[in-house]
């Protein structure tokens, strides 16, 4: 029970021997994950077994209690001391019972890949002494996973035909848990891209219609002895002060939601100096080349045809 990015978890208040009072408001209680394995789950989940031993056969319900905690855990409430040999309790059973901890696991993302490393207990599945509408069972393969399905629905079957079974990877089950934020990242990604194609069209017809109504002072100047690259800067310096203002109110208005931002893309925190120096680097050059059009357009005015206009 308690697969990372499964449909099933459970979580509440633990107490170690000791450390805690049990008598309490067990609200005030330190929190973690309740989750039930069998022997070789983390060896085939990758969790490296950090201190103690894995769960046994022996490990059986009217054998005394044991449990695994995670590095989080034993960090949080073991700090500089080894939590082998302490006893435990949690609420995922009644009538509570101390467990003894008999081993230490490496912390896993449980929920999604930007879920925090929460504390988890284990405990073993054979000693969780209710009935469970499903058992799920984690294979680990080299290859392909898909080729093993038949083979695994057969063996089930042969044991208990009766038994309905469902499959699925795990990279499917990540896939499904960050389903949300990937939509949320697309969703935002296509308005950012709108976004900068906009404001590239909004300077360039901002430029184009400066540039038209003074095109009489750029015929004077070239007439004058005026070089065209020095027309060409001018246009450039007024965008180039378009492009600043535009920059800092940006900015505000980014410093000012980035904490709605952050709770919905995953991997961007509210002072991420990296996403903005991104986003200028990706913003300056599709605006300047839209303002570099009209000034170098400006540049090449006919002076004569120019005044003869005005």
């Amino acid at each position: 029970m308690g697969l990372p990015t499964g449909q099933y978890d459970s979580s509440g208040a633990y107490a170690v021997e000791g450390k805690h009072s049990t008598k309490g408001d067990f609200r005030l209680l330190p929190q973690a994950g309740f989750r039930l394995s069998g022997p070789g789950y983390f060896r085939t989940m990758g969790m490296g077994l950090l201190r103690g031993r894995d769960f046994t056969s022996a490990d059986v319900y009217g054998r005394p209690p044991v449990a695994i905690v995670s590095e989080a855990l034993a960090q949080k409430t073991f700090p500089g001391e080894d939590p082998i040999g302490h006893r435990i309790q949690w609420g995922l059973d009644l009538p509570l019972r101390w467990a003894t901890i008999v081993g230490v696991v490496s912390d896993i993302r449980q929920y999604s890949p930007a879920s925090t490393l929460d504390p988890q207990i284990y405990m073993p599945l054979r000693q969780h002494p209710y009935r469970a509408n499903e058992a799920q069972i984690v294979l680990r393969t080299s290859g392909n996973p898909e080729p093993l399905i038949p083979i695994v629905r057969e063996t089930v079957r042969s044991v208990r035909p009766d038994v309905a079974t469902k499959f699925t990877t795990m990279e499917a089950s990540v896939s499904d848990s960050i389903a949300a934020p990937r939509f949320r990242t697309t969703l935002v990604s296509i308005f950012a891209t709108i976004a900068l194609l906009l404001a590239a069209a909004g300077m360039y017809a901002v430029m184009s219609y400066t540039t038209a109504q003074r095109s009489s002072e750029f015929a004077v100047r070239l007439a004058l002895g005026a070089e065209v690259k020095g027309i060409v800067r001018l246009v450039i310096g007024g965008a180039a002060r378009l492009v600043s203002m535009g920059i800092a109110l940006g900015l505000a208005f980014g410093v000012a939601t980035n904490r709605i931002i952050a709770t919905m893309l995953t991997g961007i925190n509210t002072h991420d100096v990296i996403t903005y120096a991104g986003v200028l680097l990706a913003m300056l050059p599709a605006i300047l080349v839209a303002a570099a059009v009209p000034a170098i357009r400006a540049a090449y005015v006919d002076p004569i045809g120019a005044l003869r206009t005005d």
